[in-house]
């Protein structure tokens, strides 16, 4: 089996993100156990007081080591410096956000494009292009799924938001959707690569 394409991050992209994790969860410990509503001044600043109720002692500690897990995540991503994305000559493998799709054989790939797809956030209405990875079996991709994923895909069917894609009458299901941005400049040289493999597997 050999390997086709590998995409790894740049690994100082990591840094901010441990920085950030890191100052989140040293304001979630500061609420938890050394927050008080009358402070005045740093010196008003008593850990593990007392005063300072249960519950809040709980959500800062559950905080906290939420944000340190995910420090954690990113200090080992910055020294390993993970593979994101593999293309080999057998299927391919998606990593790009510590999720892995598991290892998808061309055998069940339908064909591969480029889309784009609208969303929104707070600035409004945006577009983005992703490359659609589509299966011959429609449930394929959304069955490898744990229960949290698979509830996520299920919201996306019920609001429509697949329909956007499948408006040919040959797609249907929910494709595996990869922001072309994990490719950047590399984007199409990936989608040739899914393309020839899909036509390869057929032939």
């Amino acid at each position: 089996m050999s390997i086709l394409y590998e995409k790894k991050y740049n690994r100082w992209g990591y840094l901010p993100l441990i920085l950030a994790s890191l100052f989140l969860g040293a304001v979630f410990f500061t609420y938890g156990f050394a927050f008080e509503r009358t402070i005045e001044s740093f010196d008003d600043l008593h850990f593990f007081s007392e005063e300072i109720s249960i519950w809040q002692n709980a959500l800062g500690a559950a905080l906290t080591l939420f944000c340190l897990t995910f420090t954690g995540y990113w200090c080992y991503s910055l020294l390993v410096n993970p593979t994101v994305f593999r293309i080999t000559t057998e299927g391919f493998e998606s990593i790009p956000n510590g999720v892995s799709s598991g290892f998808i054989p061309w055998s069940e790939v339908k064909e591969a494009r480029l889309e784009i797809i609208k969303g929104s956030n707070a600035q409004g209405v945006y577009e983005e292009q992703i490359l659609a990875v589509y299966f011959k079996n429609p449930d394929y991709y959304k069955n490898k799924q744990g229960e949290y994923v698979k509830t996520i895909m299920g919201v996306g069917e019920q609001t429509g938001f697949y329909d956007q894609l499948n408006t040919d009458s040959t797609r249907e299901g929910v494709p595996l959707l990869i922001p072309a941005s994990v490719f950047g400049d590399e984007i199409t040289t990936v989608t040739t690569i899914f393309q020839k493999s899909t036509i390869k597997n057929e032939s």
